[in-house]
């Protein structure tokens, strides 16, 4: 058992820390730090400085080695990081209430201390904006964040970078004060050298041990030196590696022993209060992501419900009509049944297609309508015969099939097979309106015309308004935006404060991954619904898509929420997996193309393979879509076993991702921080 002396603040026995394989960047350090005095720690870039900090304030953990730090929670500690870590978008008073509140401070202690360390390290006023402030101004704005609280133990990570000779010499003195007279510890580690001359002890870190550990005073009688740059470069080249050293480098006790800082009050409405109240106060602001994730959702509604699934229109059809010259003055009256010599069905037909917003060109001879539809000028031509009508009339009355009777009705068409969607309208559209044209000329007739030629009747129960392609994908479509949007905005909270290490100070401060989760779902629980509700808008009341209102509503809103909660623990876990921010964004955006492929909003899923078929049923988009649709379009409700067991199911999802997150979280210790050496 180690014994160490109350006067000490951080103690470090034999530590060991490797990154990777062939990365060891502590290599059994020791270090001693006395309470009530200032600790300059100083070594090259690389030789392992930040990560022997992350250790002492419990954000990586040692592989061997011996740890104690006289404190008893994490609010003993104050932390400044070398890069900024402060979201510039935050006022300075802002920010003091933010880190404040972290550390449970009440409003008074806040603005008593604000006000202090304002006229202290010389700030603007407390409300700008931090990115208004130079590099200078925000260096310091972080200083004060670590001593906003009042800490035992103050670790600065390259405090005076960016400050002018007069302010780090003050900030210096204010420093030395501070020990003086509230017995604070400090440990602080600067690249110039010399300005560690009125620190107590300093510590040289080379290739992941401290070479030297004594006051400057004791280094430059010991080296002969008159600065300590040269006594630095003195005792790094003199610097060997005995057998001693050698065996060092091999761990041979796996047991850790370290100082577990503990939070205040366990989880914290306070915290997940001061994290929701943060990043309102920054979207508020931010325009791109205003217009991102709350109209662009809007915007890409009405596209979607004008360009997509509607009934193709405007298109041109070649025509060519020997049956008549000119159908202007043409009226249908009389039985075509009975009386067929002034009746002209191609004239019918030819309104009918007018109807259905087809623009017809009329041709001269057949040839050119050919070379019209090669051209791509048109998408079809249509060519009656002269006796159209009277082999039509023929052709239905008669059970003979004699070659005349065929001729006579053929009608000729030339269909361009560049584009599927199109041609399947159009064949459909024609069919459908020749079928009308014959249904419409029975009118002027008597009743055995009607049950001999149209025997055939269909009734809709359900889904009778579905009328185009887009009235069964405008569900799946509300579905889609919400998984998507809520996968982006979780993606992008966590990323910013990863990547800008925001999350990882905060997380210094006293928040833990569970307070930043809840803040985050209910900050996308409100844009979430704000989103659903004005797609929703558009999607059903603006663009008239059929929706059957029944006590099935109460689903539909359940799933919907369900479903944005998924995208949002989806995009923890690709922020937690990845390590840039163009990898998660990689992977959200793929995962999201990849469902929306196969989720049946693009082509049926019935059209796949098999195998593919199975999964693609079961992906969440695509599951959600489908019990969605059927609440829409089916008027189904809590009561149908089919949603009852999807929404069942889809809690499946929710717990299995939570399940998720909770192992990388447990798997991967620095998930949630940016790699430093």
């Amino acid at each position: 058992m180690v014994v160490v002396n109350s006067e000490v603040a951080i103690c470090i026995l034999n530590a060991f820390k490797q990154l990777s394989t062939d990365t060891r960047v502590l290599n059994g350090l020791n270090m001693c730090v006395p309470s009530g005095c200032i600790y300059g720690l100083l070594g090259p870039s690389g030789c392992g400085k930040t990560t022997l900090i992350n250790i002492i304030l419990g954000k990586l953990p040692l592989d061997s080695g011996f740890i104690k730090i006289n404190a008893n929670n994490i609010s003993d500690i104050g932390y400044m990081p070398q890069d900024l870590c402060l979201d510039t978008m935050l006022t300075i008073h802002e920010t003091f209430q933010y880190y404040g509140s972290l550390h449970n401070m009440n409003e008074f202690d806040i603005f008593s201390r604000s006000k202090e360390l304002i006229a202290w390290l010389k700030l603007p006023p407390c409300y700008t904006l931090l990115k208004y402030l130079s590099g200078g101004q925000c260096r310091r704005v972080s200083l004060a964040v670590t001593l906003l609280h009042n800490p035992k133990i103050i670790i600065l990570d390259e405090p005076t970078v960016g400050i002018d000779p007069v302010l780090r010499h003050e900030i210096w003195q204010k420093l030395l004060k501070i020990v003086k007279e509230q017995s604070k510890t400090i440990i602080i580690t600067t690249h110039y050298i010399e300005e560690a001359h009125q620190a107590h002890i300093i510590g040289l870190m080379r290739n992941g041990v401290l070479i030297e550990e004594a006051s400057p005073q004791d280094i430059l009688v010991k080296q002969n030196t008159t600065s300590l740059e040269e006594a630095f470069l003195a005792i790094s080249c003199n610097q060997k590696f005995n057998k001693t050293n050698q065996r060092a480098n091999q761990i041979q006790n796996r047991k850790v022993t370290y100082t577990k800082l503990h939070t205040k009050n366990g989880t914290s409405f306070i915290r997940i209060r001061a994290f929701i109240q943060k990043n309102i106060s920054i979207c508020v602001r931010d325009f791109m992501f205003i217009f991102f994730m709350i109209l662009f959702p809007m915007l890409a509604a009405i596209i979607f419900n004008v360009a997509i699934g509607g009934n193709i229109k405007n298109v041109n059809i070649a025509i060519q009509n020997k049956e008549i010259a000119d159908c202007k003055d043409y009226k249908m009256n009389g039985c075509f049944y009975e009386h067929v010599n002034n009746i002209t069905l191609s004239c019918e037909v030819l309104n009918g297609l007018r109807a259905l917003e087809y623009n017809l060109i009329e041709v001269n001879n057949h040839k050119e309508g050919d070379i019209l539809v090669e051209k791509t000028i048109t998408v079809a031509f249509v060519e009656f015969s002269q006796n159209f009508s009277i082999g039509l009339q023929q052709r239905i009355l008669s059970s003979s099939t004699s070659d005349n009777y065929l001729t006579n009705s053929i009608l000729y068409a030339n269909i361009d097979t560049g584009n599927f969607l199109v041609k399947s309208q159009f064949i459909r559209n024609l069919f459908s309106v020749i079928e009308n044209v014959i249904i419409n000329s029975t009118h002027f007739c008597n009743d055995k015309f009607i049950r001999r030629s149209f025997p055939l009747k269909t009734t809709s129960i359900v889904g009778e308004k579905v009328e185009t392609f887009i009235h069964s994908i405008a569900t799946m479509f509300v579905s889609m935006i919400g998984f998507y949007f809520s996968s982006i905005i979780s993606t992008g909270f966590m990323l910013t404060e990863k990547i800008e290490g925001f999350l990882d100070r905060s997380m210094t401060a006293g928040i833990t991954i569970l307070e930043v989760v809840i803040s985050i779902l209910f900050i996308q629980t409100v844009i979430h619904f704000i989103q659903t509700i004005s797609v929703m808008f558009i999607t059903y009341f603006v663009f008239n898509n059929p929706v059957e209102i029944t006590n099935g509503s109460f689903a539909f809103v359940f799933i919907i929420f369900l479903n944005g909660w998924l995208g949002l623990l989806f995009g923890l876990l690709i922020v937690g997996i990845s390590s840039s921010s163009s990898e998660a964004m990689n992977m959200v955006i793929g995962w999201n193309m990849l469902q929306m492929y196969l989720s049946g909003i693009m082509w049926p899923v019935e059209a796949q393979i098999p195998f593919m078929k199975l999964v693609s049923e079961h992906l969440p988009l695509c599951y959600t879509s489908r019990l969605l649709n059927n609440i829409v379009l089916k008027g189904w409700t809590f009561g149908h076993p089919t949603i009852f067991i999807g929404i069942l199911v889809i809690i499946g999802y929710v717990i299995l991702h939570v399940i998720m997150l909770l192992l990388l979280t447990y798997v991967k210790k620095d998930a949630w921080l940016v790699k430093k050496l």
